[in-house]
């Protein structure tokens, strides 16, 4: 699966272009898996941006 996940390598790259090197990804998994897993996806992404914001 890690090859079909491209986004995070080209974003980097993008980003490193312009000079922002210091990239964190945050990834809100299985969205797609009904409205409970949507909810804990997101609310873990959330609770991860706010350790990272900090």
């Amino acid at each position: 699966m890690a090859l079909l996940d491209y986004h995070e390598t080209y974003l980097r790259g993008m980003l490193g272009f312009i000079g922002l090197t210091d990239v964190t990804v945050v990834r809100a998994e299985g969205i797609n898996l009904g409205e409970e897993a949507k909810a804990a996806a997101i609310a873990k992404a959330k609770s991860e941006i706010a350790v990272i914001a900090v």
